[in-house]
């Protein structure tokens, strides 16, 4: 079950709501309140960062990596909870102790029922004008995983990956992935 409000509603009414541990997204100054995930896609989560913390410990300095529930607040009324999101060491200055002010440069997304369209459509075409490089969508039910490169392709992945190949980014020099190895 989701919740989406009737009007919009403002940054200050999104952060004066209680604290909760389910997922909760500001799109377009709609609420957007989904059930807890279900356990494939939280193990598909806890895979992928797992991997990518793995090549952050290696690369020390390079950036930080964080994990759903962490806010991002981008223009407008929006503030989205990437499963997955990497910050250059250059863009650290985008994070505060509450919450992200700006685009993380690799945002991650595992699609849910709840939140697929948002994620595949408002979200994917916000992350893209508000300077997220990179954007991985996870498909669990299908198992690939689309990779748009925002700043060149907002419309079409210009990648499409599944089972048997690798994923890797030039984001993160080295980060390889068996698709095998995520969707076990």
């Amino acid at each position: 079950m989701k919740t989406v409000t009737e009007r919009p509603m403002s940054l200050e009414e999104f952060d004066a709501l209680p604290e909760t541990v389910l997922p909760r997204q500001l799109v377009e100054g709609q609420l957007i309140m989904a059930l807890a995930p279900d356990r494939f896609h939280q193990s598909l989560v806890g895979i992928l960062h797992g991997e990518l913390y793995a090549w952050v410990r290696m690369h020390p300095g390079q950036g930080e990596l964080y994990i759903a529930p962490f806010d991002v607040q981008l223009p407008g009324l929006n503030v989205y909870q990437p499963d997955v999101m990497f910050f250059r060491h250059d863009h650290l200055d985008r994070l505060t102790d509450q919450r992200a002010l700006g685009a993380p440069d690799l945002a991650v997304e595992v699609l849910s029922p709840s939140t697929a369209h948002y994620d595949l459509n408002e979200k994917r075409l916000h992350y893209g004008k508000s300077g997220v490089g990179e954007l991985w969508i996870v498909n669990p039910k299908r198992k690939h995983v689309q990779v748009y490169l925002l700043g060149q392709e907002v419309d079409r992945p210009v990648r499409f990956l599944k089972a048997g190949l690798v994923l890797t980014t030039d984001l993160l020099p080295g980060f390889e992935l068996p698709l095998d190895r995520l969707f076990r």
